[in-house]
């Protein structure tokens, strides 16, 4: 998957392509961390850098790492990186993921354990870093359990609004899908809602669910701020 070469020119360097940053998100049992490593392990021809708060949730084998990087970033067989890091590291590894050397197309930071996800979108959209842009916020619902999940956390409707990309996960599960389905896209703005079982999504929504830059600029702050800091962060 050698695409380092796309980095480079006969006459040196060109310019860095900015890499695009999405957030992927979604409530415990949503099927979050199953699309992740779906995307991490069946990427396609596309190098994935992966963000997450541990490695415990990773389906990483010793056949398929061809070796630790150092600095908790492990690189898997297919070209694909990922990087264990806490919030506080979260800028430092956006910029070694986004180094030209890595070949890297598409960071993904799983929002789970590091941050809500609006915080984590803030920080991307406050990056100075010029070797990366926002790519866009990825919401995974239970549809299973959908109703459960806003019964019991009523800021999923907000996460929804913000999203880009809404993956409708477990929707073998349910006895209605198409009123799952219809109830999730009215609580989106503009988000593209995928249906989805097992987490399985093709690699390629990752680069066209990028917002346009008329939706990063409607985010306001109010948008973006966090109004329930007492929410429980078990998940």
């Amino acid at each position: 998957m050698g695409n380092n070469s796309v980095h480079e020119t006969d006459g040196g360097r060109r310019p860095q392509q900015q890499i695009p940053v999405v957030v992927l998100a979604g409530f415990l049992g949503s099927g979050k961390t199953t699309l992740l490593n779906h995307l991490l392990h069946r990427s396609a021809g596309s190098r994935i850098g992966a963000i997450v708060n541990d490695f415990g949730a990773i389906e990483i084998d010793a056949l398929a790492v061809a070796g630790a990087l150092g600095d908790s970033t492990v690189s898997l067989g297919n070209g694909c990186l990922c990087c264990a890091v806490d919030a506080g590291e979260l800028d430092v590894y956006l910029g070694k993921l986004a180094a030209p050397e890595t070949g890297v197309d598409v960071i993904v930071i799983e929002a789970s354990g590091l941050a809500e996800p609006q915080e984590l979108v803030r920080m991307v959209l406050a990056s100075e870093h010029p070797g990366i842009v926002y790519g866009g916020l990825v919401e995974v619902v239970d549809a299973a359990e959908f109703d459960d999940t806003r019964a019991r956390h009523p800021e999923i409707d907000r996460h929804l609004a913000l999203a880009d990309l809404v993956v409708v996960n477990k929707l073998d599960r349910t006895a209605d899908p198409e009123r799952v389905l219809a109830l999730v896209g009215s609580l989106t703005d503009r988000a593209a809602v995928v249906p989805a079982t097992y987490g399985r999504v093709d690699p390629e929504f990752l680069f066209d669910c990028r917002p346009s830059e008329e939706r990063i600029g409607q985010l306001s702050f109010d948008d973006l701020h966090d109004h329930d800091h007492d929410h429980d962060h078990d998940h």
